[in-house]
């Protein structure tokens, strides 16, 4: 019964020392994240390239982008030498860090003069006492009446659907004869 007490002065005590630990990791991450869009937006390759691990994978906004880092190395390096890095604002920006404190995933909105709001996602990795991307994939969010009506323009399907507005979301255009 007596180690009962010092277990929970254990557990209080560790709880209470991870919390700032744990923002600390946040922090870090958050800066990571910041200086992998400055170093682009400044076309800063070899600062922007630094920041991915040696197995990293970049996935872009079309589906034939998945890139090793050495691949997206020789894709985006022209650009960055001619001075055309792109520029991604930070929006909004969510972090988790696993239990062991090796890994976090994110998920972040952006804003971009060209393709207006994107949103970022992937995992960091800490290796050597720094966060690095393991994997970021880039994608454009986009209302589903428009994706659609997009799929259906690229299939030439032009079946009718439904449209009844639903009260549990908005998963009611499902082609009318039942299929998916």
């Amino acid at each position: 019964m007596r180690s009962l007490p010092k277990f929970l002065l254990l557990l209080i005590t560790a709880v209470f020392i991870s919390a700032p630990l744990r923002a600390g990791e946040l922090k870090f991450a958050h800066d990571t994240l910041d200086q992998l869009h400055l170093s682009a937006s400044q076309s800063d390759g070899a600062t922007y390239f630094d920041l991915f691990t040696d197995d990293a994978v970049f996935l872009g906004t079309d589906a034939s982008e998945r890139w090793s880092i050495a691949e997206f190395i020789a894709f985006a390096s022209p650009y960055f030498e001619a001075g055309k890095g792109w520029t991604y604002v930070k929006l909004e920006r969510n972090i988790n860090v696993s239990a062991d404190g090796q890994h976090a995933s994110f998920d972040e909105l952006l804003e971009n003069k060209s393709y207006g709001l994107c949103r970022g996602t992937g995992v960091l990795r800490f290796v050597e006492g720094k966060w690095k991307e393991e994997k970021y994939h880039l994608t454009i969010p986009a209302p589903k009446m428009r994706l659609l009506a997009m799929s259906r323009s690229k299939s030439g399907d032009s079946r009718p659907r439904a449209t009844t507005p639903s009260t549990q979301g908005d998963f009611t255009d499902i082609p009318s004869d039942g299929a998916e």
